[in-house]
């Protein structure tokens, strides 16, 4: 064999050197463009995912509005319906004829006494401030008598079922046996946490549920000061016809201190007011426009998506996804944003 001259072998290396160099000018491309088209893919997804949580968001935002609109017109169509509008004349008769200053014996005001220092000793656990026992009473002696015939006699079952308290043999008495039923059906129907009828001095002669503000006034009452007192004394009549007010959620004694969300409407006999309706709004109402059934993947937010309302104070008004689904790492969440 003829030995290769130096020229043939130089030759045969560059060959070697650009089949490799081409090689690898090939491989990079495939790469780079790999490369570009999954940056390129994962764009379009972020837009698309971006694109549909948008719409979402707007689609709840507008299904809220559109709930607290019918939520508004459904409290003050309520107020205008003859139901309404004769049962809190009548309740406010019957509540201005319990008078006198022994409407309960000595036995029964300490009963009632002590049902008022049991509520007080139990605040606490509701995280509210302490406070005096006499702070609870309503202020009048109706107020007194009504408590305790349908609040502190009833015991703990639901006040909401007692449909004619045994000691009570007053005209009130009559009036609720035959009315409640009725009222309490119109608020389980509509969805409503209570349903308050206040006559137009201010009086709660009427509750469903008789809770530790029936029987109390709203306007010089222990609960003025509260969002719903504010909605008796000056709000509702500074509304037009038409509209109802909005109490938003605070921290409420007679509903266990827990957030309580409020809407009044006056009730009017033609031209003339002859009352307010006053009606708690649960927050699984609210729950419902923002959380639903908790099918959130299915409506397209994906494994962590999620809408919840906030109010003007940056304080959140509905529950959160994080906090239904997995509560303790909701809360170590917030423990950690404390700090």
């Amino acid at each position: 064999m003829t030995a290769r001259t130096k020229p043939e072998r130089r030759a045969r290396t560059l060959r070697r050197s650009l089949v490799i160099t081409f090689a690898a000018v090939s491989l990079l491309s495939v790469l780079l463009l790999g490369v570009l088209n999954y940056i390129q893919a994962r764009e379009l997804l972020t837009d698309s995912v971006s694109d549909r949580l948008v719409n979402q968001q707007a689609a709840k935002a507008l299904a809220i509005r559109n709930g607290v609109d019918r939520l508004e017109q459904q409290v003050v169509v309520t107020a205008q319906t003859s139901q309404i509008v004769e049962s809190v004349s009548a309740f406010s008769e019957v509540y201005d004829g319990l008078v006198g200053p022994d409407l309960l014996d000595a036995e029964q005001a300490a009963e009632l006494e002590t049902f008022y220092q049991t509520t007080v000793d139990a605040i606490g656990e509701f995280g509210l401030e302490s406070i005096a026992p006499e702070s609870l009473e309503p202020g009048s002696e109706t107020g007194r008598y009504l408590q305790y015939h349908y609040i502190a006699a009833n015991g703990d079952d639901p006040r909401s079922d007692l449909v004619s308290a045994p000691g009570d043999n007053s005209d009130y008495g009559a009036v609720h046996a035959e009315l409640h039923p009725a009222l309490l059906a119109l608020r389980t129907q509509l969805a409503f946490g209570d349903l308050l009828l206040v006559d137009t001095d201010g009086n709660i002669v009427y509750s469903t549920n008789k809770r530790l503000d029936f029987a109390t006034n709203a306007r010089t009452g222990p609960y003025r000061n509260s969002g719903m007192g504010e909605a008796v004394s000056t709000r509702i009549a500074a509304t037009p016809v038409g509209d109802a007010v909005f109490v938003d959620f605070e921290l409420y004694l007679p509903a266990g201190g827990k957030p309580s969300l409020f809407v009044a409407a006056a009730i009017r006999d033609e031209a003339r007011t002859v009352g307010a309706l006053l009606v708690e709004i649960p927050i699984d109402g609210l729950n419902n426009l923002t959380v639903g059934a908790g099918e959130w993947e299915e409506s397209g937010f994906g494994e962590t998506g999620e809408v919840y309302v906030v109010g003007r104070d940056n304080l959140m008004r509905t529950d959160s996804r994080l906090w239904i689904e997995d509560p303790q790492t909701y809360l170590s969440w917030l423990e950690k944003e404390r700090y």
